[in-house]
């Protein structure tokens, strides 16, 4: 039952959209037709522009919250450094444990 409601809601949500795009148009043809960029035109004509949010984040030393963009996209840039820059440092005695196979000398077809 509940499915159906949500299919229902979803067509209804569908429909109100095509119907505004008509009403906000002077041709509505494109709304039946395959002129994508034209129907997405309209559609922020009726919704108004999109918004892009900001999601704020803290400092190295996590004190502070970074919210102006460039700070944030400095903190991703320099967290992002650190976790794929790393050093691994590797052990001779670790290198030494590894079970070695014989090189295989046969090629394959």
């Amino acid at each position: 039952m509940e499915e159906l409601r949500s299919r229902a809601l979803k067509e209804i949500r569908r429909m109100d959209v095509v119907a505004r795009v008509r009403e906000s148009t002077s041709d509505p043809r494109f709304a039946d037709s395959n002129e994508t960029q034209k129907f997405y035109e309209a559609i922020k004509t009726v919704y108004g522009p999109t918004h892009h949010a900001v999601y704020p984040v803290k400092s190295k030393d996590g004190n502070t919250v970074i919210k102006d963009l460039q700070g944030i996209l400095s903190r991703w840039a320099e967290h992002l450094s650190e976790l794929l820059n790393c050093l691994n440092p590797t052990y001779p005695t670790h290198l030494e444990q590894i079970h070695q196979f014989p090189v295989s000398t046969h090629s394959r077809p």
